[in-house]
């Protein structure tokens, strides 16, 4: 029952790693490498007295340091009140980097950084264990965010879906990673309050993101952004 596919670059080998359970006895339920060029696969994480789909979200990080390697997060729920963040290298056993009571979602990998969402609230690490970031402050020091969504990486940087404490209601948002400050990339549908225009289905093509909004007149429409409006 293979699930949860993610190529990753491991010591300048590329590899496929997945969640599975293997029909042997004992317990063969984790998280297996494969190496293409050596058709092997072995298992680098066996939890215990856990469910099948206890691990989600597997996603891998690119190296901002070298292109011969990077690092795979995942999320281990150890009970209905526990989720775990791991991180793997490839070369050691998977680090706890901490623990939170809701579920973790939206792991994105954005020019060699981990971002997720957790409860509506955006996080970046980098690996280390114990760090865990919120960002919650925007370019005017008067705005925050919430209830972000949608997370997506373009041209190296991050967009999301998210409201603003402004009266500004579910909009598109980009991260200024250097100020970790998040900029509202369009007011599309300033008079719903808090519904905004709703954007969904953000998708990259070349170098355009494209995605649906509302804005309140035409009912939802295809839009577009280059990366600056």
């Amino acid at each position: 029952n293979p699930d949860n596919l993610v190529s990753m670059r491991i010591a300048g080998e590329d590899r496929l790693l997945f969640n599975a359970e293997v029909d042997l006895p004992g317990n063969n339920f984790g998280l297996w490498s494969y190496v293409p060029a050596a058709a092997k696969s072995n298992r680098f994480h066996n939890p215990t007295g856990l469910a099948y789909d206890a691990i989600t979200g597997l996603t891998a990080v690119k190296s901002a340091l070298s292109p011969d390697g990077g690092q795979l997060f995942f999320t281990q729920r150890q009970s209905p009140t526990s989720v775990r963040l791991y991180r793997y290298d490839g070369q050691s056993a998977p680090v706890q980097i901490t623990s939170f009571t809701f579920p973790l979602d939206n792991l994105t990998d954005v020019a060699g950084t981990l971002f997720y969402t957790l409860d509506g609230t955006l996080y970046t690490s980098n690996g280390n264990q114990g760090h865990a970031v919120a960002i919650l402050a925007t370019d005017n020091s008067q705005v925050n965010i919430s209830d972000v969504d949608h997370l997506t990486a373009f041209n190296d940087r991050l967009y999301f879906t998210a409201k603003g404490s402004n009266n500004v209601g579910n909009e598109l948002w980009t991260l200024d990673t250097q100020l970790e400050k998040a900029i509202l990339v369009r007011n599309i549908n300033s008079g719903r309050n808090d519904a905004g225009s709703d954007p969904l289905n953000l998708t990259v093509v070349n170098d355009v993101l494209y995605f649906t909004a509302d804005d309140g007149i035409s009912g939802r429409e295809l839009w577009r952004t280059g990366g600056n409006a």
